[in-house]
């Protein structure tokens, strides 16, 4: 799958929806959304971090939503420290690729920038292109992507990033429009290193802000500094979620939501047991989950497992509700078939355990696939590689992941039980 793929460096996304039925999931969200890609990427769709700060709901009333009183903490899932790269200039460019143009086409498009004549004459120097049937492939210096004007970068960029050739670009870091200086509050990062980093970036055909040349700040900043900035790209938008259990709560009702598939007594159980405390107490969301889910909330696979790269987001959807898993999808079988067999059309509200499924445009086969929770929550798996860890995150964070030049139609299912 492509949403979450991730290897030496790149990332991003967010997304066009075209789902009128489901409009009610990213009311107040605001965004524009779009497609994703499958190519590994640096820091992933890296979007507006909040203050880790405990939102409380309200005292229960008979508006409370199905799933009852949630408490949520938004916080930034850092990977383990091996996980990190040590050298980020590998990820530089070395080849870009023009897909469709012309010599004559690509030396308009270079004259058209609004940036310095030294950076010009780099980039109009054809003993560095190639020309080929389907286009033309420029192979880019340091010193020229040392000298890339944040202009420049605007009207190159996006061209690149049509093609799936140029990966840094057609799969950038991303950041929700306004949530770039967000991102890094805690980051203990000063103002001058993030007006670099600001420097550096795009805006795509979406709205979001994108980053593609991330190798650059190795040799600008100390190693300490890149650290830090490294951390904080590739840390993960998550959050944790507790229901707040009362005395009076309707323990059946809650029981009925969070213990579908089979569920309901035992859910009932730990409901009624912690509703039996002083006043109640709040219950992780976590210990509410089915079995495979709650095994691998907020882990990583490991790194040394060689199925890791097929227990990605469909693996991880269709065996949400799943007591015994094989550790990767039958042979032959694609995911597409699965929820085709074992899945049904569903509208709001949605419920615990419905799939929702990411298309892009022309496309039959679904690109991403998550897990509804609860109140525009996910139970979501970005990708194949292992520094992907299985989180919970607001479709708000997530949707942005998949920002890019082509429309994103989003359909839910509801799974069938039992499950087979």
């Amino acid at each position: 799958m492509k949403d979450a793929d991730q290897a030496p460096f790149t990332p991003g996304e967010s997304v066009r929806f075209h789902a009128a039925n489901l409009l009610f999931l990213v009311a107040g969200i605001g965004l524009t959304l779009a497609a994703l890609h499958w190519v590994p990427r640096l820091g992933r769709a890296v979007v507006g971090n909040q203050p880790a700060t405990t939102a409380q709901a309200p005292v229960a009333s008979p508006l409370t939503p199905p799933w009852g009183e949630l408490e949520i903490t938004p916080f930034a899932m850092q990977e383990p420290e091996p996980y990190l790269p040590t050298n980020a200039e590998q990820s530089l460019a070395g080849r870009w690729f023009f897909a469709r143009y012309t010599p004559d086409r690509l030396k308009a498009l270079f004259e058209s920038l609004p940036s310095p004549a030294p950076l010009k004459a780099l980039l109009l120097d054809q003993t560095r292109w190639l020309v080929q049937p389907d286009g033309v492939v420029l192979h880019p210096t340091r010193a020229l992507l040392e000298q890339m004007d944040r202009a420049a970068r605007q009207r190159l960029y996006p061209v690149l990033g049509e093609s799936r050739q140029n990966f840094t670009h057609y799969d950038p870091i991303r950041f929700r429009g306004a949530g770039f200086r967000l991102w890094f509050e805690q980051s203990g990062l000063h103002g001058e290193i993030l007006d670099l980093l600001e420097e550096l970036t795009y805006t795509n055909e979406a709205g979001a802000v994108c980053l593609s040349d991330v190798g650059l700040l190795q040799g600008r900043l100390t190693p300490h500094e890149f650290h830090q900035v490294v951390r904080t790209l590739f840390s993960k938008p998550a959050v944790l979620m507790s229901l707040r259990v009362r005395p009076d709560s309707d323990l059946r009702a809650l029981a009925a939501y969070w213990g579908r598939g089979g569920r309901e007594a035992q859910t009932l159980a730990l409901l009624q047991s912690m509703a039996a405390m002083p006043g109640g107490a709040p219950l992780s969301v976590s210990h509410l989950l089915p079995p495979f889910a709650r095994a691998r909330l907020y882990t990583f696979s490991d790194h040394t497992n060689h199925l890791a790269t097929e227990q990605d987001c469909f693996w991880s959807t269709v065996n949400f509700f799943r007591h015994e898993t094989d550790p990767r999808l039958p042979p032959g079988v694609s995911p597409h078939l699965i929820f085709d067999r074992n899945y049904q059309p569903c509208r709001k509200p949605l419920q615990l355990g419905d799939a929702l499924l990411f298309f892009e445009e022309n496309n039959p086969a679904p690109i991403h696939a998550c897990v509804y929770i609860a109140a525009d929550v996910v139970f979501t798996k970005n990708g194949t590689d292992f520094r992907q860890p299985w989180l919970l995150m607001p479709l708000a964070e997530l949707l942005p992941r998949y920002s890019g030049a082509r429309p994103v139609r989003l359909v839910t299912l509801r799974p069938k039980f039992p499950q087979p």
